[in-house]
């Protein structure tokens, strides 16, 4: 269930902002969406009452949701639509959850 709301998470990363809320399933999300130096995307926010770090590198996804550790594979059509959503000119510091990841 909880790879399925991520899913949604990254379905709707919208621009220009690099940052939203929505609601799925009944759970509020908010998120801000950036690229690193190596221009992977970085979603940091709250999905509910849980705190989520993500990393996207080619079509994988993995990081934190909580305390629990996700790692999944997301579809070709989000992952163009990340790359045309999260320029890779927008370089962002990665917060320091996501530093080891």
């Amino acid at each position: 269930m909880r790879h399925a709301l991520l899913a949604v998470l990254l379905a709707a990363v919208a621009t220009p902002a690099f940052a939203g809320e929505f609601v799925a399933d009944g759970e509020h999300f908010s998120y801000t969406a950036a690229r690193d130096g190596r221009g992977d995307v970085v979603l940091n926010g709250q999905a509910g009452i849980d705190p989520f770090a993500l990393r996207v590198h080619g079509n994988r996804v993995d990081g934190t949701v909580g305390i629990s550790t996700v790692s999944f594979k997301i579809s070709a059509d989000t992952l163009a639509r990340l790359d045309a959503e999260v320029p890779g000119t927008q370089q962002a510091a990665l917060p320091a959850t996501l530093a080891a990841n």
